[in-house]
């Protein structure tokens, strides 16, 4: 499934998507196709899903445009790279709730 589609599907949720194919440019990730597995209505259950998700699980909001992973290097776990996932450029009040729940866990 396309961004596009789970935009539509979903609108103005919080998602729980499993990563299918993707594509690397640079220190973009860029997502090309991706299986939903669970969509949100509660800000914490999808905070405690997003400090959970490992390899290619991402929660994400479906206010942003678009999916935006930027890869950062990780000498220290002598990893070839990692991806964090950042919450887009688009601002939400939902998005800024999940931040702080994820600030006041780290």
């Amino acid at each position: 499934m396309r961004w596009e589609e789970v935009r539509k599907i979903y609108p103005n949720k919080f998602v729980k998507m499993q990563i299918l194919k993707s594509n690397i440019q640079g220190n973009k990730r860029y997502v090309e196709d991706m299986a939903v597995i669970k969509a949100f209505d509660d800000n914490k259950e999808a905070t405690r899903e997003l400090v959970r998700a490992k390899d290619d699980i991402i929660v994400y909001h479906t206010g942003n445009e678009k999916i935006d992973i930027e890869i950062i290097h990780n000498v220290l776990n002598n990893c070839a790279y990692t991806t964090v996932v950042s919450f887009g450029s688009t601002q939400h009040n939902q998005t800024n709730r999940v931040r702080e729940s994820i600030n006041s866990i780290i």
